[in-house]
């Protein structure tokens, strides 16, 4: 479940250094830092999983998925106030390399904790370091009734089932 929380927040804060670079300017190394450490915490993240039973290890799951959701508020509240002081930027700055700072100590406990990566996770993160890409598609799937026979071969198929259930010829509208 942690891994589906950090992944989503990988995509957000991804989209949103895609969306916003003029917002995110001066910052934008730092978040992108922030992407690739949680991108790393993922691949650890299914392994954790595995032992939740472990108290250690399950405390350290909610912190990865609490760091994860603190990154994502800090950045958009970056974005939002950003632009309102030079104070709020720079306190805005200061949150996110705390948050850097409690991952460096979060990857401390994984380690601690013997906690392996897994390959699967690793193989997809490792495909273009420091390139960034959206996470997000807006290609909608078509339905298989659509791709088989098109729109109109549908309503053929309607027209003649209401031709055989009415049982005589109807005119075509």
């Amino acid at each position: 479940m942690a891994e589906a929380v950090v992944s989503i927040v990988v995509a957000r804060l991804t989209d949103l250094l895609i969306e916003e670079p003029v917002a995110l300017h001066g910052l934008k190394d730092e978040i992108q830092q922030v992407v690739t450490k949680l991108e790393l915490m993922k691949t650890f993240l299914q392994d954790a999983d595995s032992r939740i039973s472990e108290y250690q290890v399950r405390t350290l799951v909610a912190d990865i998925r609490a760091l994860a959701y603190d990154a994502e508020h800090v950045v958009e509240t970056f974005i939002v106030k950003a632009s309102s002081s030079a104070w709020n930027r720079r306190n805005q700055a200061i949150k996110i390399k705390d948050i850097e700072s409690k991952m460096s100590l979060l990857s401390d406990r994984i380690r601690e904790n013997n906690i392996k990566s897994t390959s699967e996770s690793s193989n997809s993160s490792s495909e273009a370091p420091g390139k960034l890409k959206r996470f997000h598609s807006f290609k909608t799937l078509e339905p298989e009734i659509f791709a088989e026979t098109g729109a109109i071969g549908l309503l053929d198929e309607m027209f003649m089932n209401v031709i055989i259930i009415v049982g005589r010829d109807v005119v075509r509208a």
